[in-house]
C-alpha cells in the first residue's frame, strides 16, 4: 500500500512547529478541565473519566514539552546561544507543574470517599493554574520562539529538525497529538496538518494517523484528503481502533 502520495513543496515560511499543534492542545485542555470541573467526587464512573481524559493531556505536555527542550532549544542554543535562558527555566517549570500533576492524579484515583473530595478539588485548581501557565507558554512560542526558528536555520535544516521532533515523539505521542488537532480545526488547517505528518513523521506512524483522521473526517473530506495526499480510506484495516 502506498501510505506516501505526492506532497506539495514548501517554504521555511510554512514550516511551523507550534500554531495548529496549539490548537489542538487548548481544546484538550480545555475538555480536561471541564470534565474535571464536573466530575462529582461521590460518581465514581465520572471521577475515572475525568482523571482519564486528565491525565492524557498531561502524558502529551509532558511529552511535547520534553521534546521541544531536547530538540528545539538545543537547535537554537547551538546557532544563538543564550537565546532560549527563559523558555528553557519556563519549560523547566512546566515540566515539573505537570509532574506534580500527575502524582496528585494518582492520589485522587486511589482515594477513598472521605479524602476523595478534597483532593479532586485540589487537583481542579491546580490544573486551572497549569492551564493558565501552559497558555502563555503557547503564545511565547508561537509569538517569539518560532520567528527565531525561522532567523536562525534554513528550510532543509527545519525540515530535518521537524523529523527528528516527530521521531523523538514516537507514535503514541504524535497519535495523542493528531487526535486533538483534528478534531480542533477546520478542514483546511486539517489538511496541512496531515501534509507535516505525511513530510515528517516516520513512514511506520503516517499510516495510523491517516487512519485515525479517515475515521474522524467527514466523507467529503476523505475524497478530498484521498486525492490531494495520494491514500486511500479504503485501505484502513477492519476493526483498526485509535
Amino acid at each position: 500500500m502506498n501510505f506516501q502520495g505526492p506532497v506539495e513543496l514548501e517554504s521555511v515560511d510554512q514550516i511551523d512547529f507550534y500554531s495548529t499543534v496549539h490548537k489542538g492542545l487548548r481544546r484538550g485542555l480545555y475538555e480536561a478541565s471541564q470534565a474535571l470541573a464536573m466530575a462529582d467526587a461521590n460518581d465514581d464512573e465520572g471521577v475515572i473519566d475525568a482523571l482519564d481524559r486528565l491525565h492524557g493531556i498531561l502524558r502529551l505536555l509532558g511529552k511535547l514539552g520534553g521534546t521541544e527542550a531536547i530538540r528545539i532549544y538545543e537547535f537554537l542554543e547551538a546557532t544563538r546561544p543564550g537565546s532560549t535562558q527563559a523558555a528553557r527555566a519556563d519549560s523547566e517549570r512546566h515540566t515539573l507543574a505537570v509532574g506534580a500533576l500527575l502524582r496528585l492524579e494518582k492520589e485522587v484515583r486511589a482515594a477513598g470517599p472521605r479524602d476523595r473530595p478534597e483532593l479532586l478539588g485540589i487537583l481542579n485548581s491546580s490544573f486551572t493554574e497549569l492551564v493558565g501557565e501552559a497558555l502563555m507558554h503557547m503564545a511565547d512560542a508561537e509569538l517569539e520562539v518560532m520567528p527565531l526558528l525561522r532567523e536562525s536555520g534554513s528550510y532543509e535544516e527545519l525540515s530535518e529538525l521537524r523529523r527528528q521532533f516527530y521521531a523523538d515523539l514516537g507514535r503514541d505521542a504524535v497519535m495523542a497529538m493528531a487526535r486533538e488537532v483534528l478534531q480542533a480545526v477546520g478542514a483546511r488547517e486539517r489538511l496541512a496538518f496531515l501534509k507535516t505528518v505525511q513530510r515528517a513523521a516516520p513512514s511506520a506512524i503516517w499510516p495510523s494517523v491517516w487512519w485515525m483522521a479517515c475515521a474522524i473526517v467527514s466523507q467529503n473530506e476523505r475524497e478530498d484528503f484521498t486525492r490531494i495526499l495520494g491514500v486511500d480510506c479504503t485501505q484502513v484495516p477492519l476493526g483498526q481502533t485509535f
